[in-house]
């Protein structure tokens, strides 16, 4: 499925709308005035609490320094985790932080592109959650974590933890909404978007 519209945040005086193109082979992507956009960037992601980078807070050093390096957008961990922590419960603080450095980087001209960060999906699975303990549990493998395989975190790379069975049954598990686990992602995204 190709994606036809890819949205950015911008400036805080507004929001920017970019789009990729729908013909074959056309790998542009267009802003509303039907201009070719060029962007140039890298990652911004905090893989544990408070799920965002406080320095990015403090002053807009940070985002002085991206704009003379030619960024002009970034892909902000927006985690699942740090919005909802536990169930039914939306962390406003969370987001009005995450909002607040998106304001920063669109103040210097640079879009945002949030990005729900997960790698192996939960620290269940030797890394972070990335998805909220509260979902991951809802998933019950037959075979306990790491099997196929032996040892401990610190033996294997995270991309063998992806491999087990544990991981890959939590995975299905979400891709099939088992015990609304599904339900619980969209509920973050509407959750998000309303915000």
């Amino acid at each position: 499925i190709r994606t036809l519209l890819l949205i950015l945040c911008c400036c805080a005086a507004e929001s920017c709308f970019i789009r990729a193109s729908s013909e074959p082979g056309d790998v542009n992507f267009y802003d509303s005035h039907g201009r070719v956009r060029i962007f140039h960037g890298g990652n911004r992601v905090m893989k544990g609490f408070p799920w965002y980078f406080t320095d990015m807070l403090s002053s807009d050093d940070e985002f002085q320094l991206l704009k003379q390096m030619g960024v002009n957008v970034v892909r902000l961990g927006y985690m699942w985790t740090g919005a909802m922590p536990s169930e039914n419960y939306f962390n406003k603080t969370y987001v009005d932080q995450i909002n607040k450095i998106v304001n920063g980087l669109g103040q210097h001209g640079i879009y945002t592109l949030l990005d729900m960060h997960e790698d192996v999906l939960s620290s269940k699975f030797c890394l972070y959650d990335g998805a909220p303990l509260w979902v991951v549990n809802k998933s019950q493998p037959k075979h306990e974590f790491p099997w196929p395989f032996t040892g401990n975190c610190s033996s294997r790379g995270w991309m063998k933890n992806t491999l087990t069975e544990a991981a890959a049954h939590a995975y299905q598990d979400l891709y099939d909404n088992h015990e609304g686990m599904l339900d619980d992602l969209c509920d973050f995204w509407s959750r998000s978007a309303s915000y």
